[in-house]
């Protein structure tokens, strides 16, 4: 306990972005805790002091698992005898805890950058997806033919229920739309488009991988065309997009390097958005916060935080399963939620 004590203080301490009022006194709560700091935690030097507690902790921590020896499992012909799979003689199967096998590496689907998903304990279809925009593919043709049927699937289908009970909660009201969201649901279905400012892009569009010019392209037409004509997971050559700019690849309008195009509307619904803060200033205004972690605090958690604390006529409303909890400060103006979202936003509608 008292390691792990230390680690969280330490992790803390580092991290100024993140505040609690208490650190948690059982010892599951602890480790959630511990787990999420370092989820969200970039890369950088440590102490050596902080490293060796950590060692020492963690291999007290494995001691208490039921460790599955390599040796024991079983290869897929032991398993399957008349399996007529190639190399069943080579090829191990197993299911369970990958974090409970004695071996020597363990190689996880992951991005270019070697980075996974930071949104602490966080089993997500985001982590996927994300992994997915950063995957080496083998070629443009694979890639394109991955995102034609993820644009398809979530941005050219019918919105979800929640966004629907959403926008009949709000259609009524003065309001404005923050999403670090890609897929397009707000717009589809039906809130205003000029109260949206997707920040981090749009499923909708794609642009020069290199960001030579600040000019986005609706893939919607592209979509049909390749998924049409998609054979072995793969799209015809003639229809991989090229920049018309520099003749280079082009890539999905996400934020996730230097190179993401901010194009003429995306200044435009920056700027509505300050609008809507500056004239909300003089006004009650209450933040709805719906499943914002740490993976971009900065954008959306972070601020609401500091604008619910600055102005006394300004209220949050934070439904978070796993993070509900906020800067001890604002707990007079704060509401949480960690109750399913769906359930939450229709009694919301109701009232």
């Amino acid at each position: 306990m008292e390691k792990l004590n230390y680690l969280i203080k330490y992790l803390l301490k580092e991290n100024k972005d993140v505040r609690i009022s208490e650190i948690p006194i059982d010892q599951e709560s602890k480790k959630k805790l511990y787990r999420s700091l370092c989820n969200i935690r970039d890369p950088k030097p440590i102490d050596t002091e902080y490293i060796q507690m950590e060692n020492t902790y963690l291999q007290e921590e494995l001691k208490k698992k039921d460790i599955t020896k390599a040796k024991e499992i079983k290869k897929i012909d032991q398993i399957m005898k008349k399996s007529g799979l190639e190399n069943k003689d080579k090829i191990y199967l197993w299911q369970g805890d990958i974090t409970k096998l004695e071996i020597n590496a363990i190689v996880n689907a992951g991005n270019s950058q070697g980075l996974g998903c930071f949104i602490p304990c966080h089993n997500c279809i985001d982590n996927s997806i994300h992994s997915a925009s950063f995957y080496p593919f083998s070629s443009q043709e694979e890639k394109w033919t991955f995102w034609a049927r993820l644009v398809k699937l979530n941005r050219l289908n019918k919105p979800l229920k929640l966004y629907q009970e959403l926008l009949e909660t709000m259609k009524e009201k003065e309001y404005f739309v923050l999403t670090t969201n890609v897929d397009g649901q707000f717009e589809i279905a039906g809130f205003n488009n000029d109260k949206i400012f997707a920040i981090q892009g749009d499923y909708s569009f794609i642009q020069c991988e290199e960001g030579c010019h600040d000019k986005l392209y609706n893939n919607k037409n592209m979509v049909e065309e390749w998924i049409k004509n998609t054979k072995n997971c793969k799209i015809p050559k003639d229809l991989v997009p090229k920049c018309p700019v520099c003749g280079k690849n082009m890539e999905m309008n996400l934020r996730k390097d230097a190179n993401f195009v901010q194009d003429e509307k995306w200044y435009i619904q920056a700027k509505r958005y300050e609008e809507f803060l500056e004239k909300a200033k003089s006004k009650k205004l209450v933040l709805l916060e719906i499943g914002v972690g740490f993976n971009t605090p900065g954008i959306i958690r972070l601020p609401f935080e500091q604008m619910t604390y600055h102005n006394l006529r300004t209220s949050l409303i934070r439904i978070n399963k796993d993070y509900p909890f906020a800067s001890h400060e604002i707990e007079n103006r704060m509401i949480s939620f960690n109750e399913d979202t769906n359930r939450i936003i229709e009694d919301l509608k109701e009232k």
